[in-house]
């Protein structure tokens, strides 16, 4: 074996470790931004529950100044409606989040694309 051939495969595996590298950089990045819109969606949700629950105590007080308004508790039932459909979608954003971290676990260290033997059939 020449001794050329040594360094070559060395330059290879520095290439390959570099670009191993930029993609884990790359994933890290992303991750780091989908994080980052998690958190101001989770933020949107609580200033809407925050105006939700300021306009239910405005109506609530307009209704009770109106003679004769029945006393049915309907705003308390919208209000905690719209808690808990405000918690259903933070925990959709965390679900997310939970998925992307899975996927790019899976993908983070893999070196090159799996190909299958020329040969061999492709499933359907």
């Amino acid at each position: 074996m020449s001794p050329a051939g040594k360094p070559n495969r060395e330059a290879a595996m520095d290439e390959m470790m570099d670009k191993a590298d930029f993609r884990n950089e790359t994933a890290a990045v992303f991750f780091h931004g989908v994080e980052r819109i998690a958190e101001v969606e989770k933020q949107f949700i609580d200033l809407a529950l925050e105006h939700n629950k300021e306009m239910g105590e405005l109506l609530k007080k307009a209704a009770a100044t109106l003679p004769g308004s029945p006393r049915i508790p309907m705003f308390d039932l919208a209000y905690s409606a719209f808690n808990r459909y405000a918690d259903v979608q933070k925990a959709a954003v965390d679900f997310i989040v939970d998925q992307n971290r899975i996927w790019l676990d899976v993908f983070k260290d893999r070196r090159a694309p799996q190909r299958r033997p020329a040969n061999q059939p492709r499933m359907r």
